[in-house]
């Protein structure tokens, strides 16, 4: 081996690298022992959900102290781009014996990395990762350090967004799901789409700030499927363009002012989900397609509904139909993902407000990436997402041409850059058939009532889990308490068994789903119910106890109040309301 090794004055090996033809110090070669130290203080009070990724392996002592000051339960990924040290560490007598345990990882690659958060990182901890390095090593290894860390983060930042969707809207998905079936039940299935626009081009169009400056040459279009959000509706249909399908998908108050103005008059079909804005559904007068991920709704049409949902937004949404369709190319425009001419929305579309024209004012969550023209652009966190998730999906795709006639904002990986009049130029001059020649007016709304009908006892069965579960809960306090062993250990065992079945029933129910997940989320992310290293057996214990009570009691409560709401829908559904 080629290593560097020298002593430190206070006795530690400290590893001598050569970057850029100069020799830098992984640490300190006079007080090492300071390193530690320092690198120690800087791990903020551990409790039984951390997960921690620490930059730099060094020759371990530092992963041997924070060992002994965490919790038995947290995991550690150790990333280290040195390999030759790698080699040297585990061969090591010593530090073998550190690296070997069972709660360690250690690795260079960037699909470990991945494949560590996505095991180990979810929506109930994500608040709870700690990022650290050791020593110098990011100024030593600056780009390796950012191209690992840019992986971490759009990694970490996937599972809050899904976090909060959770936390904040839960209860809507709910309440909306159970307001669309009426519509679900008139509706067709995505499924009767499949391959209908097989090599026809499609351009899907967003409201990126660019739009405006090709949004006019779509008019007299009729070769190509138009698919389009609701945010950029106003601006087509003010030019006379009317789409081949609008996709309208999320759930909030704000979704419908975006349409409201247009949603009745409109003569194209509608594409929605379960949880989408109950209001823009209502409204919409022509044929109405609809993807799911919901058992119920697959139960009562007797077959698996494509979920065509990915990445987060509806562009994405909208990418996965035209897939789905078989169309090929798929040209997108006003997909600019990043603030172009520093504004958020083209000229002529709204924001989620309502409001006209909404600038894209800077703030601490802007980052800059490549841009369409080679220079770097201001985007934002989350449109970064979303540009990462659309990559994704083009890099799955490799037998679609993905054509970016953006005039501006991100460069998206995997796409063409060219100017829309080039390509629409290239088209055949065959027209595209109206997408409601494949509607299927097959009224399905007696079978989801008798689902729900189901779903009344299934949500009865799991209230008495839940009763049953406190109740033991409660015997396994005394037992505890009165070190009765015996006791524990049966009543432990119960409790197991009662989680199993809530398990099986959060699986069974899958309407229920995100609200139920709003209630774990909220309970999870309580502080008073987290176990910190620092706390005594008895506080530990009593922190894990009431935790799993707020948990079975909010359930029952959450599950009582969709009873009465499904019963509601039911009557409804069959006019007796």
């Amino acid at each position: 081996m080629n290593l560097d090794i020298e002593i430190s004055r206070d006795g530690y090996k400290v590893l001598k690298v050569n970057r850029n033809d100069k020799k830098i110090y992984f640490g300190s070669k006079y007080n090492q022992k300071r390193e530690i130290e320092k690198f120690l203080s800087s791990i903020e009070e551990t409790t039984s959900k951390d997960t921690f990724i620490i930059f730099g392996l060094s020759f371990g002592e530092h992963i041997q102290e924070l060992l002994k000051a965490i919790n038995e339960s947290n995991k550690i990924l150790i990333i280290e781009f040195n390999e030759e040290l790698i080699e040297y560490c585990k061969n090591d007598e010593v530090i073998s014996k550190i690296i070997e345990n069972e709660r360690l990882t250690i690795t260079s690659k960037k699909a470990d990395v991945k494949n560590f958060i996505l095991k180990n990182i979810n929506e109930f901890n994500s608040e709870r990762l700690q990022v650290k390095e050791y020593c110098n090593y990011g100024k030593i290894y600056k780009k390796e350090w950012r191209d690992a860390f840019i992986i971490i983060r759009n990694l970490v930042i996937s599972k809050k967004i899904n976090r909060n969707t959770y936390k904040y809207l839960g209860k809507k998905f709910f309440d909306n799901s159970i307001s669309n079936l009426k519509y679900i039940g008139e509706s067709t299935p995505v499924n009767s789409l499949k391959n209908v626009y097989e090599n026809k081009p499609v351009i899907i169009v967003s409201a990126g700030p660019s739009l405006i400056k090709n949004i006019n040459e779509l008019k007299g279009v009729d070769n190509a499927v138009i698919l389009t959000g609701g945010r950029n509706l106003g601006a087509l249909l003010e030019r006379d363009i009317t789409p081949t399908c609008l996709g309208v998908i999320d759930p909030v108050e704000n979704t419908y002012k975006l349409v409201e103005n247009f949603i009745g008059k409109i003569n194209c079909p509608l594409l929605f989900n379960e949880s989408s804005n109950p209001d823009v559904v209502k409204e919409h007068q022509a044929e109405k397609f609809f993807y799911s991920d919901c058992d119920l709704i697959e139960k009562a049409f007797k077959q698996k509904i494509t979920n065509l949902f990915a990445g987060g937004s509806v562009a994405h949404t909208l990418t996965n139909l035209a897939i789905y369709m078989g169309c090929n190319p798929i040209i997108f425009i006003g997909q600019d993902l990043a603030y172009t001419d520093e504004r958020k929305y083209s000229i002529g579309c709204v924001d989620k407000d309502g409001n006209p024209n909404p600038d894209g004012n800077e703030d601490e969550n802007n980052i800059y990436v490549k841009g369409i023209d080679g220079k770097l652009v201001r985007t934002s966190l989350l449109f970064n997402d979303f540009r990462v998730a659309l990559e994704n999906l083009i890099e799955h795709n490799k037998n679609i041409k993905f054509i970016n006639a953006t005039e501006g904002g991100a460069n998206i990986e995997g796409t063409e850059n060219r100017r829309l009049r080039d390509v629409l130029k290239e088209l055949k001059e065959e027209k595209i058939i109206p997408m409601k020649k494949f509607f299927n007016n097959v009224n399905k709304t007696d079978d989801i009532i008798n689902q729900l009908e189901l779903t009344l006892i299934q949500i009865k069965d799991y209230v008495e889990i839940c009763k049953t579960a406190q109740i033991t809960l409660k015997d396994y306090e005394i037992s505890y308490r009165s070190n009765n062993q015996r006791e524990v250990d049966k009543n432990i065992e119960k409790l197991n068994v009662l989680d199993r079945k809530i398990i099986e029933k959060n699986h069974e129910i899958t309407l229920l789903t995100t609200v139920l997940m709003e209630v774990v989320v909220y309970i999870e992310h309580d502080d008073k119910f987290i176990v910190n290293y620092s706390d005594s057996k008895i506080t530990a214990f009593n922190k894990e106890l009431n935790r799993s009570n707020a948990l079975y009691s909010e359930i029952r409560r959450i599950l009582e109040i969709c009873y009465e709401e499904i019963e509601e829908k039911i009557s409804e559904m069959k006019g007796e309301n």
